[in-house]
């Protein structure tokens, strides 16, 4: 950790206090997201495949966590 004062560096012992006490423990530490474009060019094929791959791993050595994947062009594209 990195802190320039005393209160700053107070501040940030604290909240890793605060995170490893055991009221902060709750199913939110066992949601996670995968966000994934689908590829524009062929070139990108490689980064959604990762993506998934990591994905899919995750679910099997960790089947515990609740898993959600969000695939960007699922959504209308807008521009404003």
């Amino acid at each position: 950790m990195i802190a320039s004062t005393t209160t700053q560096a107070d501040e940030l012992v604290n909240k890793v206090i605060d995170y490893y006490d055991v009221k902060s423990y709750g199913n939110w530490r066992n949601n996670i997201v995968v966000v994934a474009d689908d590829t524009d060019k062929e070139s990108d094929l490689s980064l959604q495949s990762n993506i998934n791959s990591l994905a899919e791993t995750i679910v099997a050595e960790k089947p515990f966590l609740n898993y959600e994947k969000i695939l960007l062009d699922s959504y209308v594209q807008e521009t404003s």
